[in-house]
């Protein structure tokens, strides 16, 4: 029998996926034999078998394209069927995320705006009693205790009837203010760029150790500056929703 891999590759006018992947076997198996050519004759069956190698690359890769384009087709359905849906939830999810996060904005407005007006009366309070106790020639009264405004009434977790839990998550996120006063261990020679991942992981330790030094009834910032030479930091609460 010929060890020819000729007559394998063309056994067909249209082979068959298993006839090519045989068809490559066998000329694979024929090339190794020419891995040094002495000869005119050798050569021309080298130039021979190189080109039904090409031919072979072209036949397997169209019969590729052939067997995954049902299943590319397959998939293009199944994608555009639950997509829709899901296009349509991350519409919902956000929708609901802007309404808390308004929601939490207003009710900590108020709850500012309580908290200041009750100083604005506080001072205006002891101003009064200042004036009437000099008046009478008494030592004035001492100034009164700070204003204790009990937390906004706004929900830090929302606790839903079948398990699920919707809360605000800080989410604290940096931002270059002067870039000449940023320590040298942050940026990145020598273009000077700020190191992104050593920065957000300092971002959100420099905001824990801020506010961990806050009074229990300070109100907490949205921004913070100068915890980080030229650089501030900001918070965009973002819901963390569970489904328990």
């Amino acid at each position: 029998m010929s060890t020819d891999p000729l007559p394998v590759i063309y056994a067909e006018p249209r082979p068959t996926a298993l006839q090519l992947f045989e068809s490559a076997d066998v000329l694979e198996a024929a090339g190794g034999q020419l891995a040094t050519i002495a000869d005119d004759v050798q050569a021309a069956k080298a130039a021979e078998y190189r080109a039904q190698a090409n031919q072979l690359i072209k036949d397997l890769d169209a019969e590729r394209l052939e067997t995954t384009e049902g299943a590319r087709k397959t998939i293009e359905r199944i994608n555009a069927k639950f997509n829709g849906p899901i296009d349509k939830l991350r519409g919902f999810v956000r929708a609901i995320d802007k309404a808390l996060q308004a929601y939490m904005a207003e009710k900590a407005r108020k709850q500012r705006e309580e908290r200041e007006a009750l100083e604005r009366a506080q001072r205006e309070e002891q101003a009064r009693r200042e004036a009437e106790a000099a008046e009478l020639g008494v030592e004035p009264p001492p100034p009164p205790p700070p204003i204790v405004v009990p937390p906004s009434q706004a929900p830090h977790k929302i606790l839903g009837s079948h398990g699920a839990s919707l809360a605000m998550r800080d989410n604290w996120k940096w931002r270059v203010t002067n870039i000449k006063k940023v320590p040298e261990n942050l940026l990145v020679a020598p273009e000077e760029r700020i190191q992104k991942q050593v920065m957000n992981s300092l971002a959100k330790a420099k905001a824990k150790e801020f506010l961990a030094k806050l009074p229990p009834d300070a109100e907490k910032p949205t921004v913070i500056k100068d915890a980080v030479p030229g650089i501030e930091l900001y918070n965009e609460p973002v819901n963390a929703s569970k489904v328990l």
